[in-house]
């Protein structure tokens, strides 16, 4: 059998979402999260259809950070390495009240969202920094 060309890649449209419309997915997560929060820690899961409501909020904000990290020229103003320092510092300063509120995995792993958020920014960079070869491959 004969190999096949490469297939040509397709340029899609670029995705454009107002500044205003990310302010409002953060204000919705934000609120979202603060109802799971209060529904998990002040109400003793007794709000009904808060916790789902609230598991809403943590695609919200990765939504909102990957649409930020991938605007044009976020590669090449920093805004990668800002933004990771930037959850890694907020994770750290998280961990003791994330421990005291009871949120160890298997007793020793006290990793919070931010540090999720953190994750997923590293594997956006590696991918951005990938397609404009300034990593090593």
């Amino acid at each position: 059998m004969g190999k096949r060309p490469p297939a040509k890649a397709v340029a899609l449209p670029r995705v454009v979402i107002s500044n205003g419309t990310l302010e409002a997915l953060k204000w919705l997560g934000l609120v979202l999260m603060t109802l799971d929060h209060a529904n998990k820690y002040v109400f003793a899961h007794g709000l009904p259809g808060a916790f789902e409501l609230g598991r809403l909020a943590m695609p919200i904000f990765g939504f909102v950070l990957a649409y930020n990290l991938a605007r044009p020229g976020a590669l090449t103003s920093g805004a990668y390495a800002r933004t990771m320092k930037r959850l890694a510092l907020y994770g750290v300063a998280a961990t003791p009240f994330f421990i005291g509120l009871g949120g160890l995995l298997s007793g020793w792993w006290p990793l919070n969202i931010m540090f999720t958020l953190l994750v997923a920014a590293g594997v956006l960079y590696l991918g951005s920094a990938h397609e404009t070869e300034k990593i090593v491959r």
